[in-house]
């Protein structure tokens, strides 16, 4: 079964990296959305197809806010009445369930996941990696939790 996955990319090289690597994937087919005609325009240069918010977020399984985290509360409370029941909204980031910034989820599963800065469960090999807190030296822990759903 091919599951739909929506990711809303910014073309950072973080997460159109991420995006290639699940386009891959086959148990994946990922629609690639971005608002921003030159980041779009990036992406397609970069061999993505861009898809229209409003015609994706109904029709896919899971949604990847790969984006700011202070835009993470505004885009749920617009994604979310248009996401089918059963669907998933991914974050990146724990602050807009944090300070409450989350729309009723209406059927909708909230997962939450971000990496650890400094690493929190793997010993790292260098004294720099041991003290990497924004991301770049260490190998990364993730932490992923469950906001509300299944």
């Amino acid at each position: 079964m091919c599951r739909q996955l929506l990711s809303l990319v910014p073309a950072g090289k973080w997460e159109t990296a991420r995006v290639e690597k699940l386009s891959n994937l086959p148990r994946y087919h990922v629609l690639a959305c971005e608002s921003d005609p030159s980041k779009a325009e990036a992406l397609v240069k970069q061999g993505f197809h861009i898809t229209p918010v409003d015609a994706a977020i109904p029709a896919v399984d899971f949604i990847v806010l790969a984006i700011p985290d202070a835009l993470i509360g505004s885009l749920a409370r617009q994604f979310v009445p248009k996401m089918k029941p059963g669907s998933t909204l991914v974050m990146l980031d724990a602050a807009a369930a944090y300070i409450n910034d989350l729309p009723e989820p209406r059927g909708v599963t909230f997962m939450l996941t971000h990496p650890c800065h400094p690493p929190f469960f793997t010993e790292q090999a260098t004294l720099e990696a041991r003290h990497d807190y924004f991301g770049g030296t260490a190998v990364q822990d993730i932490v992923v939790s469950l906001v509300h759903g299944s």
